[in-house]
């Protein structure tokens, strides 16, 4: 009861007292032109529905706001005359310490609800009312009270030093900036090496970090709590004398140092978002088990960003600060702007040395208030463990044509699987083996090259050739695949796929249906695409599929060059070439999920068969506008002159794309079997295993220049200078098959996109910016010139 006596004098003080009101309405004045205002930190002009900004900048202005509540809590005692009055008195120190820090922890509570009025704005100007992630914004207010509860217990300490309130203000300015700020800025010193980590511990900001996104640790409550004990500890022992209490001090504090050393590996961590975004799956954290040393993340997301890269950046660093929290090894992270160097020179070696560590660039418009410009950045990271390195691409290339706001959602729900992935190749020490099958006229050699030096960086890739290869050395390869064909397949040949796929083995097939080629094409002005005798249509419909003799033409598709003539006079333009679909990926499968668009060229429809025990996956679809031709089917450059009619293209959504699973019967199971290869035992059905089938030959295969026979990188379309998905579709095609599944399931996360209202921000802007930044002050002028006239009242009465 006594320390609440002493709660209700220090709150009665405060609500009589000027400078207190002044202090208050300073601190929401401040916060309302940082976060409706100005446009660097607006809400309005970030363009999401989150209270990201409020929870970024009051930190800092609680450097001077708290000092400002609490520098006459003991100062003005002291200077008064009153303090060794209330010593005399039956209040123990201890209880009048409590009673004053817990009327500071108040006045912060008292400061941050009219903060409210900016939860109810962006709840009002979502893109879809409401769209808000509430749990997070309750985590971040949490993290901003125990902050201010710090910052609280640092001011009353210095106000119990000294009998001057400015005094006491700037020391407490001083401690709590340098307690916030000072720890991280000494850790990035190069001299300190290793010990940057530890520093980085001690100070606030890496506390509040977490708590601030709606992740409740019980490692930074435990923190947090020790730093307000060791303050409110120091300001007793100030009131009663160093000499005395000193070595229970840093009795004291040992202990609360050991308490937080044990934390470190007993913990739990709650994660208030509404999707779950800062939870670490076990996938992930498995792999963090197994690293053996430091791991080194260099992220080239630094200086001057547009606001969605900006979004990118601090999902990137919540994200690592997750794989740092469950690692037992130390995860150092650097962010650093690549480009920032100003000498001309410097800058393009940089750029050549991110270009060959495999960092992709990208061209970024920023908009400031002198006008816009252009900036080259590397939005990715590069891995460093033990003596290997691995780069990691954050965006897609759909970014330079796509949306900016939905690509970089897509690179913030993929951020995981980029990391863990790469961790998982850091990490592997026997690659498993995967085989190109060659003797058949297959895509190989520099069409090839690209595809092969990408899976080359986590598997043993081979060539697997059927004509000499036994069973048993087939046997050895975790997936075989067969990248276009154009050649038949003896009954042998087909007898070992057959035989591989039983014994367990997986295969990723690239076939074309037709001869059909736009170089040919070229050459002659137009070409008879006749079909491919592969001698493989019994072993695909055995397995529950068949790739069909016709040619899909799509209304979505990319465009090649076309001489026009106009007059006596050629002119050259890209004209769309239907048989050159462009494939929008919409499954949920996590091959498929949140990737580039894919292009094809010249492919064919896929039927599947109904076979007991094999689940089938569409992963590739046409658009609904399309329209089958079947062959033999004639091909012509002048027909691309003529303007397609969308009459004809009513076939709808055609396969192109399929993933089989289960367990698949031999289509040898009734044949005779003495001629063929009896290395292993013969197998009438397969344990679980699985097949894609892709109805392109070319997907893997990159062009070729000719200009100088330099290959281009796969998925690049050299006429209108993008770079599609094909590359990731098959690397996820291979890491699906070759037992990589589980990471892959990481695509599937969810997270949703919550966005402002940017039209009615913009039409009703002057409307939210006076409603943010009056209606907060006229709630604290209500409350005050209420407390006014109840005190009047109480006084007249007496």
């Amino acid at each position: 009861m006594k320390t609440i006596a002493i709660l209700r004098k220090e709150l009665n003080e405060f609500f009589s007292s000027l400078t207190a009101w002044i202090s208050v309405s300073l601190f929401l004045v401040t916060m309302g032109l940082f976060l409706w205002v100005f446009p660097d930190t607006s809400i309005l002009e970030y363009g999401y529905a989150s209270l990201e900004s409020l929870f970024s900048v009051a930190p800092w202005v609680f450097i001077f706001l708290v000092p400002a509540l609490t520098m006459r809590f003991f100062a003005e005692e002291r200077r008064m005359g009153t303090l060794e009055l209330l010593f005399t008195s039956p209040v123990g120190k201890a209880q009048l310490i409590g009673g004053k820090f817990l009327a500071g922890v108040l006045l912060i509570v008292f400061c941050l609800l009219p903060t409210l009025v900016y939860y109810y704005s962006v709840y009002e100007l979502g893109a879809v009312r409401g769209n808000l992630d509430s749990g997070a914004i309750a985590g971040s207010y949490l993290g901003l009270l125990l902050l201010g509860s710090a910052f609280t217990a640092i001011g009353l300490f210095a106000s119990t030093l000294t009998s001057n309130q400015v005094v006491a203000f700037m020391l407490a300015v001083f401690l709590c900036f340098f307690s916030w700020y000072g720890f991280d800025a000494i850790s990035r010193l190069p001299v300190l090496g290793r010990m940057d980590f530890l520093l980085v511990q001690l100070g606030m900001q890496e506390h509040y970090r977490s708590l601030s996104r709606g992740v409740v640790d019980t490692r930074d409550l435990v923190w947090f709590a020790s730093v307000i004990l060791f303050f409110l500890l120091a300001a007793r022992i100030s009131l009663n004398g160093w000499k005395r209490s000193l070595k229970g001090l840093a009795g004291w504090t040992i202990g609360l140092i050991l308490v937080n050393v044990i934390l470190v590996n007993y913990f739990t961590r709650l994660d208030l978002t509404a999707d779950q975004r800062y939870t670490l799956s076990g996938q992930s954290r498995e792999l963090l088990k197994k690293m053996e040393g430091p791991l080194v993340i260099r992220v080239f997301l630094g200086g001057d960003l547009s606001t969605d890269m900006k979004r990118l950046q601090v999902a990137v660093r919540d994200l690592l600060t997750e794989y740092s929290a469950w690692s037992e090894e130390d995860i150092h992270v650097e962010f650093s702007d690549p480009m920032a160097a100003g000498d001309e020179a410097k800058d393009a070696a940089e750029y050549q040395r991110l270009l060959q560590a495999g960092l992709e660039p990208t061209s970024l418009n920023i908009r400031r208030e002198q006008g816009t410009f252009q900036k080259t950045i590397f939005p990715g990271a590069i891995l460093y463990y033990g003596d290997k390195q691995i780069p990691v691409n954050f965006l897609g290339t759909h970014f330079q044509t796509g949306p900016a706001a939905e690509s970089i959602h897509n690179a913030v729900q993929n951020l995981e699987y980029q990391f863990s992935y790469a961790i998982r190749q850091l990490l592997d020490k026997q690659r498993e083996k995967i085989g190109f099958v060659t003797g058949h006229g297959e895509s190989g050699g520099r069409r090839m090259i690209d595809i092969t030096g990408t899976l080359n960086q986590v598997y043993e890739v081979r060539q697997a050739d059927l004509k000499k290869d036994s069973l048993d050395s087939l046997a050895t390869y975790t997936t075989l695949i067969l990248a276009k064909p154009i050649e038949a397949f003896s009954e042998t040949e087909k007898y070992k796929l057959d035989q591989y796929l039983m014994q367990g083995g997986k295969l990723l097939i690239f076939a074309d249906r037709f001869n059909a080629s736009l170089d040919s094409m070229r050459a002659r002005g137009s070409m008879l695409a006749l079909p491919l005798e592969l001698n493989l249509d019994d072993l695909f419909f055995g397995y529950g599929f068949r790739i069909n003799y016709d040619l899909i033409r799509d209304m979505n598709c990319t465009p090649i060059p076309v001489i026009l003539q106009t007059g006596q006079q050629g002119n050259q333009q890209l004209m769309p070439w239907v048989y050159f679909p462009l494939i929008l990926p919409r499954a949920t499968h996590p091959i498929v999920r949140n990737i580039d668009p894919i292009h094809l060229k010249f492919t064919s429809s896929i039927d599947t068969i109904a076979t007991p025990g094999i689940r089938k996956t569409i992963l590739l679809k046409s658009s609904p506008y399309t329209q089958k031709a079947n062959a033999p089917v004639y091909l012509s450059l002048e027909a691309i002159q003529e303007a397609a009619d969308p009459r004809d293209f009513q076939a709808g959504e055609l396969p192109v794309a399929l993933l089989l699973e289960g367990s698949f019967p031999s289509a040898f199971r009734n044949r005779l079997r003495d001629a063929f290869d009896e290395s292993l035992p013969f197998q009438e059905k397969s344990p679980e295993t699985a097949i894609i089938v892709v109805s392109d030959g070319d997907v893997p295969a990159n062009d070729i220049s000719a200009i100088d026979d330099s290959y281009y990188p796969l998925g690049y379309d050299k006429y209108t200078r993008q770079t599609f998905g094909n590359k990731v579709f098959v690397r996820n095609c291979v890491d699906y098959l070759a037992g990589q599944a589980d990471l892959l399931e990481l695509r599937r996360r969810e997270m949703g996109l919550r966005m402002l209202n940017r039209q009615r921000a913009a039409a009703e802007g002057m409307r939210w910016k006076l409603i943010n930044m009056l209606v907060p002050l006229g709630l604290i002028l209500i409350f005050s010139l209420t407390c006014h006239l109840l005190r009047k009242q109480k006084y007249a009465r007496s």
